[in-house]
């Protein structure tokens, strides 16, 4: 039996304009198993951080779950 579970990738890219949700699938296909491709792509501005800056996962989670693409 097989578990599929649905990803969501937030993702905060240095040339926005040159970056787009199908763009980063197609590269990726290249380079992961299919299982591992995010379903989602979601571009953000900044990513939350603590004081030490490690990005805060449980905040985004929360800020995006099920928002589509």
């Amino acid at each position: 039996m097989a578990l599929a579970a649905e990803c969501t990738l937030g993702w905060s890219p240095k040339n926005r304009r040159t970056t787009n949700p199908a763009r980063l699938t197609l590269v990726l296909q290249g380079r992961l198993a299919k299982y591992k491709i995010p379903r989602d792509v979601i571009f953000v501005d900044d990513l939350p951080r603590t004081a030490s800056g490690k990005v805060r996962k449980n905040e985004l989670r929360q800020q995006y779950r099920g928002a589509p693409a």
